[in-house]
């Protein structure tokens, strides 16, 4: 198994495995935090749900008006 960062709780990866859609095309997540490049993607998506996570209950960034 690669090497996971410790902030990375199992459900959470599970939560990415899910939305990943990968179980569809006949892997296990046991398949999936084997492969290097599958597990990246995973963590990476954790990150963003996080992101978004905190991101929620704050305004919106303002854009500038175009000219």
């Amino acid at each position: 198994m690669a090497q996971v960062d410790d902030n990375f709780t199992e459900s959470e990866l599970r939560e990415a495995f899910q939305r990943s859609g990968l179980w569809r095309r006949g892997w296990t997540f046991q398949r999936a935090i084997e492969t290097n490049a599958v597990l990246t993607g995973m963590v990476n998506t954790v990150r963003a749900i996080r992101n978004t996570a905190q991101q929620n209950g704050k305004p919106a960034p303002r854009q500038q008006a175009l000219i």
